[in-house]
């Protein structure tokens, strides 16, 4: 009890005395520089709102296309319609693509119509049943090069285009249609197209609280979408913003512009007022601060407590409890996140139940491995260390690498992850191996920037690595390095990409090697290989027959693992996530 306090009152004095001292000196600097400040902190914020605006533009129309292209992820559906061979039974493909359309509709709401043009003369349509300016893949294609000159069946894959549709009470209204050329899956060739709209007003409400100025301009300096209905076709000269002006900021990879008239309200509180609010509020201030560091101190010890105790019980295979704090700290934020990974897991286990054995065994081990409790018991450990040592800057860093880490290995629920997060999620690793262990092992990567938005299954590469750091470097090994490089190989329509991870570590012998090599390739894990087992399983369920692991070492040179991936599978995921 007298460490518990003694570390409490620590953190107390030095959290008030630095937010006394932290205070009076903002008072300071706010009094005298208050009205430039506020003036400066106005522009920025316009700035800051215009680009969340634009990035929600672009997310919305990224998630419009990921919806449209949804009749793609039936097997059935992109077997037959990808495909130059003419179409069997149009009657009974065109009422399986129709009750697709009629999904897609109810799920995007934001999509008014949507049509399928097959180069033999097949076609679906539903939705708005309006004047859309064609009836077939030719006089489709025919707007499409009006509009952009540029665009070809063989050399362009998709495109958003502003058109004016004349609706059927004779009303014209501004549209986005975006066409997606299909191609045979077997070669290539372009087969047909699919067009759907999008009402201009969607996109138009996305940023309308920036005023009747705001507008949306393509590349060229034309006006795409506006509050004012009136200036849409016309041309500004894009890149001339002045101070109080007009700013500009791009909308995604869309090649696109959101612009908007910034509001110029300075804050007009005179200086007396300013100095007495001032005072008011530091002495306000003086007295919650005393409080709240009292009560944070306090609560953070607590919570660090608690959080071990349940860590504890976890790891001895109690998934019940949960963590109950209610700090908003970084460390109830671990909590909440911990409290995330329990539930996810026990609904993975609900689900995988009804699963295929094979399947239900691999998933459910990788899920339970996630937890690694062993890791957060030993990282909780290091950071108390620190708060007692009041070194509260590391215990920090090490608690924010921790829940950068776990964040990263929850993945929001998605299935696969880009080669850049995979590398943070090492980073991340690596940073806590470093901190709480004192290993100083580099990583090396020579992965070109192409590579880097290629996604993989989430968690592939760093049970890899963590699998190098604690036995290439285990014992009295605290230096080294892990090299991770990407590239192309095999023949075009063959080509694979080749993900490498090697060590300088201890490496092991032939006999070793080549046991660990076949156990990886088991049905089931068997041994202390069940990092590697779990990624070659994963991937095999992913990728099939084509997705290969292979080991190479030398006892005392360097360990390596080299994974291959078909690239035509890994350019599908990158296509379905856009």
């Amino acid at each position: 009890m007298k460490k518990r306090s003694g570390l409490m009152g620590k953190i107390a004095g030095s959290l008030f005395v630095t937010s006394l001292i932290i205070m009076f000196l903002g008072i300071a600097l706010l009094y005298t520089r208050f009205r430039t400040e506020a003036v400066r902190m106005n522009r920025l914020l316009q700035e800051s709102n215009l680009e969340v605006a634009g990035e929600n533009i672009a997310e919305k129309m990224d998630a419009t296309e990921y919806t449209a292209i949804s009749l793609f992820f039936d097997k059935n559906m992109r077997k037959t319609l990808l495909s130059k061979h003419a179409v069997e039974d149009p009657v009974e493909l065109h009422n399986q693509v129709y009750g697709n359309f009629l999904r897609i509709l109810n799920t995007a709401s934001s999509i008014s119509q949507i049509t399928l043009y097959r180069k033999d003369g097949f076609s679906v349509s539903a939705g708005l049943e309006n004047n859309f300016g064609h009836s077939d893949y030719s006089s489709c294609m025919e707007e499409i090069e009006e509009y952009d000159k540029g665009f070809s069946e063989e050399s362009s894959y998709g495109l958003w285009i502003p058109v004016t549709i004349a609706l059927q009470n004779g009303i014209r209204e501004p549209y986005f249609m975006n066409v997606r050329i299909l191609r045979d899956v077997s070669s290539n060739e372009p087969v047909g197209m699919l067009v759907f709209y999008v009402k201009e007003k969607v996109l138009r409400n996305m940023y309308s609280f920036f005023g009747e100025e705001s507008f949306l301009t393509d590349a060229d300096g034309t006006v795409i979408s506006a509050g004012n209905l009136s200036e849409i076709g016309k041309k500004v000269a894009l890149g001339q913003e002045e101070a109080g002006t007009v700013f500009y900021v791009p909308v995604g990879d869309k090649g696109w512009y959101l612009a908007a008239v910034p509001e110029n309200t300075i804050l007009k509180t005179t200086q007396d007022t300013v100095f007495f609010t001032m005072l008011a509020a530091a002495g306000i201030c003086t007295l919650l601060s005393m409080a709240a560091a009292c009560f944070i101190s306090r609560g953070l010890t607590r919570n660090i407590k608690h959080l071990k105790d349940i860590m504890e019980q976890t790891r001895a295979g109690n998934l019940q409890l949960r963590y109950q704090g209610r700090s908003r700290d970084e460390v109830d934020y671990l909590g909440r996140t911990y409290n995330k990974m329990l539930d996810d897991i026990r609904g993975y286990i609900e689900e995988d139940k009804k699963k295929q054995k094979q399947l239900q065994f691999g998933e459910m081990k990788f899920l339970q491995a996630q937890i690694n409790p062993h890791l957060l018991y030993n990282t909780l450990d290091v950071a108390i260390f620190y708060m007692e040592k009041s070194n509260m800057d590391m215990a920090l860093t090490i608690l924010r690498s921790m829940s950068g880490f776990f964040k990263l290995s929850l993945g929001k629920g998605d299935t696969f992850h880009t080669i850049r997060t995979e590398l943070e999620h090492i980073r991340y690793y690596m940073q806590l191996q470093m901190l709480c262990r004192g290993k100083k092992i580099d990583l090396v990567t020579e992965i070109p920037e192409a590579f880097l938005s290629v996604k993989v299954p989430r968690i592939t590469l760093q049970p890899i690595v963590e699998n190098a750091y604690l036995h290439a470097f285990s014992g009295n090994i605290n230096d080294g390095w892990i090299r991770i490089a990407i590239d192309r190989t095999g023949k075009e329509e063959e080509a694979v990409i080749r993900i490498v991870v090697t060590d300088n570590g201890m490496g092991m012998e032939q006999e070793k090697m080549l046991r660990i090599g076949e156990a990886v390739r088991e049905e089931k894990c068997q041994g202390n290989s069940f990092g590697l087992w779990n990624v070659y399983r994963r991937l095999k369920l992913y990728y099939g027959p084509r997705c290969t692991m292979c080991l190479e070492s030398e006892f005392g040179e360097y360990t390596k693992v080299v994974l291959t991936i078909p690239e035509e599978m890994a350019e599908h995921v990158q296509t379905d996530d856009n």
